[in-house]
């Protein structure tokens, strides 16, 4: 078993942050690319009509995501994100090749007042899409320019913890792309935290500390 822990498991978390937390947000997902040319699969996520393999949206860049709304955009909170999922290469007899990022819309996508009703997506209404501008990203295993290729036939667990601590954002998301791979039992856990709770010693000021 395979385990990528980028900060603290999400039970430490909840620990440290006790009342600071609000009501923890679980959604899930599934996803595999089948030699085919195209992500598909599943999920909890926001399911735009008209695209081809909703929840699951491509972006110009190459990335695939799937969005979860949180709360609204909150300048006095942050975000506790955890990740997990299980890998395995789509068919052994072909090269692999996976990448992994967390993502978050920012206050730039959030003063556009859809809300809820649309995350950051290519053709959303009103204007040009900027994903420089709108998302933010953090790849988590492998990289664009390096894919992880270490799949096999059997499943590896994989789990991922992240802080937003300067804002909560509106939307969250996982983003993918690769090849020849087959993601099941994904779960994201997102939490709205209230930074004016706890000091540098304690809570959020704990959590915040560990970030710089």
């Amino acid at each position: 078993m395979k385990k990528a822990i980028l900060l603290l498991t999400a039970l430490t978390l909840l620990t440290l942050v006790g009342s600071a937390v609000a009501q923890p947000i679980t959604d899930t997902f599934c996803a595999v690319e089948a030699r085919c040319g195209y992500i598909c699969g599943a999920g909890t996520g926001f399911e735009p009509v008209g695209f081809p393999y909703p929840p699951w949206v491509e972006y110009p860049s190459g990335w695939v995501n799937q969005w979860f709304y949180d709360h609204p955009l909150d300048w006095q909170r942050g975000k506790i994100i955890h990740i997990e999922f299980d890998l395995r290469a789509f068919n052994t007899d072909y090269p692999s090749e996976f990448v992994f990022a967390v993502n978050w819309s920012t206050p730039d996508w959030s003063y556009l007042g859809f809300g809820q009703t649309w995350p950051p997506i290519p053709e959303f209404p009103g204007a040009p899409f900027d994903e420089a501008l709108y998302i933010e990203r953090v790849p988590m295993l492998g990289d664009p320019a390096v894919p992880f290729t270490d799949l096999t036939a059997e499943y590896t667990h994989y789990d991922f913890d992240w802080i937003v601590y300067d804002y909560n954002p509106e939307w969250v998301s996982i983003d993918i792309m690769g090849e020849n791979f087959d993601l099941a039992n994904g779960v994201i856990i997102h939490e709205c935290v209230d930074k004016s709770v706890g000091t540098e010693e304690g809570t959020w000021g704990a959590i915040k500390s560990m970030m710089k």
